[in-house]
Parts: structure tokens; C-alpha cells; sequence
């Protein structure tokens, strides 16, 4: 089987074939393999923003014993190094 591909496309892979210290054809076939076995999305991942914002919504709770949350309209660590370091 035939493949055209653009010359300056196969000269820049040709180099990093070099570079990797592989043949072209090795790597093309290893990234020809990794498409076709590549893992789908699962579940998991597809619910990891969903995580992310619950984690967020846990820190924002967080408060050092003695210390006081910081309200959510303050600038963010910039009110905290001011309440910290009176500043």
C-alpha cells in the first residue's frame, strides 16, 4: 500500500525519527497502534469536571481552626495576605 504524504511533513518526521533514534516506519506504526487501541472515554473521566467542582466548592469551605473564612467577593489570596499581614 501506497501512502503520499507532504515532503516537508516527512522531512520534520524524518528528523524526529532520528532524534528518537527509531526508523519513520516504527514510529509511524507505534502511533498507528496507540489510535487504534487509544482508550475511550470513560465514565470517570468524563465526570472529572464534576469532581473538580465539588472539590472547589469543598476548599472554598475550608477555614483553619480559629481562623475565619474569607468571603467569597474578596479578593481571593491577596485579602488573605492583607487580614494575615495587616497589610
Amino acid at each position: 500500500m501506497n501512502i503520499t504524504i507532504d515532503s516537508s511533513i516527512y522531512q520534520q518526521a524524518q528528523i524526529y525519527a532520528q532524534s528518537q533514534r527509531q526508523s519513520l516506519s516504527t514510529i509511524v506504526e507505534n502511533y498507528l497502534l496507540w489510535l487504534i487501541h487509544k482508550p475511550q472515554a470513560t465514565e470517570k473521566t468524563q465526570n472529572r469536571a464534576e469532581r473538580l467542582d465539588t472539590a472547589l466548592q469543598f476548599v472554598k469551605k475550608l477555614s483553619a481552626p480559629g481562623g475565619h473564612p474569607v468571603p467569597v467577593e474578596a479578593r481571593g489570596i491577596d485579602a488573605l495576605l492583607d487580614e494575615k499581614y495587616a497589610v
